[in-house]
This record gives C-alpha cells, sequence and structure tokens, in this order.
C-alpha cells in the first residue's frame, strides 16, 4: 500500500473554478487501476493551498496505472491551467512496511 500527497498552490483568483474542476476531475484518479481513494484537502491556514491525497494498491499502480495513462492526461488537462505552480509530489508508505523503496525503472510524475 503507498499513500501519494500532491501538494497543489491556485491562483487566487482561481479558487472557486479549481474546486469547481475538482470536483469532477478526481474521478480520473479514482478510476485508475488500483486506486484506493483520492480526496481534496485545503489548507486552514492558506486557503489557496490544497493536498490531493490518495492511496494506491502498490507503488507500479500510481505510476503505470496513474501516471502512464490517459487517467493522468484527463487530470492534467481538467486543473493545470489553475496551478500558480508545478504541484510537490510525495509518495508514502507505513513506517512498519517492507515495500522496496527503490524508483528504478518508474516514470515521473509532475501532478
Amino acid at each position: 500500500m503507498v499513500f501519494v500527497t500532491t501538494e497543489i498552490l491556485v491562483r487566487q483568483g482561481d479558487i472557486e473554478r479549481f474546486l469547481t474542476a475538482c470536483g469532477t476531475a478526481l474521478r480520473h484518479i479514482t478510476d485508475a487501476p488500483g486506486c484506493r481513494f483520492a480526496r481534496l484537502t485545503r489548507s486552514v491556514g492558506d486557503p489557496s493551498r490544497f493536498v490531493v491525497l490518495s492511496e494506491w494498491d502498490c507503488l507500479e499502480s500510481f505510476h503505470q496505472g496513474f501516471c502512464g495513462s490517459e487517467h493522468f492526461v484527463r487530470w492534467r488537462e481538467a486543473v493545470s491551467r489553475f496551478f500558480l505552480e508545478p504541484p510537490r509530489v510525495e509518495q508514502l508508505v507505513e513506517a512498519q512496511d517492507t515495500v522496496p523503496l527503490s524508483h528504478e525503472g518508474l516514470t515521473g510524475y509532475e501532478g
């Protein structure tokens, strides 16, 4: 199991449009094979900072099932115009998991 956080900074004047777009675009993430859930969260201290939290069966599900697919293309088409800068993505495992932490052979992901 892998968790992915995608931190997104949205331009001030685009926040409502971003929220509307995410309302339908999150399905492009959740429809990807291996995605267990995806949620859009918002910072309490900075209303233009959002984090997409998602859980995946494994790292390959995220990289190959989402990043290397039409699901990713559709997600980016729907929301990227609202980004202030490229998103920051972090891939996490539970501290006690024995998942290999190598990223060899996996494609990059730029939110």
